[in-house]
């Protein structure tokens, strides 16, 4: 049974991610769906839809920065938060939404769970 050392690899190059990385782009994309559910966004959710894009194709940007980029590791979040953003930004402007999604000022539904579902029957 193999032991990992990490004394063999502390020097090599590697590209670390953070949790931080994938909360904050998971909690954005969560933010996204939920105005689209409330807003009633045409084609299925624009933003969702559009906010899930970016974030892959920020990924895949990424990789290619950390294949041919020579001088080391770039950010995760340097790529994806700015990506995720501006596409959100562009598509809110011209469908001038910018207001409403930036501060929150829409009308969230909140249906609460009826209590007799959870009571057994006895």
């Amino acid at each position: 049974m193999m032991v990992p050392d990490l004394s063999e690899n502390i020097y090599k190059e590697c590209s670390w991610l953070s949790i931080t990385d994938i909360i904050i782009p998971g909690a954005t994309l969560s933010y996204l769906r939920l105005y689209d559910e409330n807003m009633g966004s045409r084609y299925g959710g624009i933003y969702t839809i559009w906010g899930n894009i970016a974030f892959i194709v920020s990924i895949a940007l990424w990789v290619i920065i950390e294949r041919v980029w020579p001088f080391g590791g770039v950010p995760f979040c340097l790529v994806t938060y700015l990506s995720i953003m501006l596409v959100v930004f562009i598509i809110s402007w011209r469908r001038n939404d910018w207001y409403t999604l930036c501060y929150g000022t829409f009308e969230q539904g909140i249906d609460m769970p009826n209590e007799n579902l959870f009571i057994s029957d006895r």
